[in-house]
C-alpha cells in the first residue's frame, strides 16, 4: 500500500475499503507504541477495498515538543511517499525527538534532505497538525492509542486476533453493537417502559393473567441426564 497524504489525514489504503478506520498516533506515547506495528499488520492482512486505514496525530500536551516534531516529520516523509518507513524509524528510536534526530532518520531513509526540511515546517503540516487535533477534540478523542471503526470509538482489547474480528464484523460483535447503540439512545429507557405497560395492558384484558402468573410461577434449569 502507498501512502498518500490528504486533508484527513495519511491514507495508508487506496482509499476504497468498506470499512473504515481513523488512527490517532504520538510516537511518545508508551500505549501506542507497545502497539505500533500492530496496525499495520492487522491492516496488511486484508486486500484491497476492504479496509482503509487514515493515520491522524495527535501530539501529547506536556509541553515536550518531541512528539510534534515526530509528527513532522511523519507527515514530511509521507510527502516524499515513505510515510511506513518513517513510522517504523520513529517508533525503533527512545521516545525523545529533536529536530536534529529526525533529520538523522530522513537522512538514513534516503530521503531528499532539502525537501524533507522544507517539508517538515511547511505551513500545510502545520495546518495538517492543527486539523488533526480539531478533529480529535470533536471526535472525544483525549488520549492515545485511539481508533475509530466505522466512526465508532474501538474499545476491545490492543491484538491482532481481537482486532480483526472487530473490523470483520460478525454476526455477535454485530448484535453487541446494535444493542449497545440501542442502549445508549437517550430515549430507550421510556420506550422499554412503555413496551412493557403495553403489553402489560394486553396481557390483563385478553384474559392472560393467569397464564402469565403460571408462566411467573415455572421454575427453569438447564441440565444434562440427572445433573442440573
Amino acid at each position: 500500500m502507498n501512502s498518500t497524504g490528504d486533508a484527513a489525514g495519511i491514507s495508508l489504503s487506496d482509499g476504497s475499503g468498506r470499512t473504515r478506520l481513523v488512527w490517532y498516533v504520538d510516537f511518545t506515547c508508551g500505549h501506542t507504541r507497545r502497539i505500533r506495528d500492530l496496525m499495520l499488520r492487522t491492516i496488511d492482512r486484508f486486500g484491497q477495498g476492504t479496509v482503509a486505514l487514515t493515520v491522524r496525530f495527535l501530539p501529547s500536551q506536556d509541553g515536550d515538543r518531541g512528539a510534534e516534531v515526530a509528527a513532522r516529520a511523519a507527515i514530511a516523509a509521507d510527502r516524499q511517499g515513505r510515510y511506513r518507513d518513517m513510522h517504523r524509524a520513529l517508533f525503533a528510536h527512545a521516545p525523545h525527538y529533536t529536530r536534529e534526530d529526525v533529520e538523522r532518520i530522513a537522512a538514513e531513509l534516503d530521503l531528499d534532505p532539502d525537501r524533507f526540511r522544507s517539508d517538515i515546517d511547511s505551513p500545510e503540516t502545520t495546518a495538517r497538525i492543527a486539523g488533526d487535533v480539531a478533529a480529535a477534540r470533536d471526535a472525544g478523542v483525549l488520549h492515545t492509542p485511539f481508533l475509530l471503526i466505522d466512526g465508532r470509538r474501538y474499545a476491545g482489547v490492543w491484538d491482532e486476533t481481537a482486532l480483526i474480528e472487530a473490523i470483520e464484523k460478525p454476526l455477535g460483535v454485530r448484535l453487541a453493537l446494535a444493542s449497545s447503540d440501542f442502549f445508549q439512545w437517550a430515549a430507550s429507557a421510556g420506550l422499554v417502559l412503555v413496551i412493557a405497560t403495553v403489553l402489560a395492558l394486553l396481557a390483563a384484558n385478553l384474559g392472560l393473567h393467569d397464564t402469565y402468573e403460571h408462566l411467573r410461577e415455572t421454575a427453569f434449569a438447564l441440565s444434562i441426564g440427572a445433573s442440573v
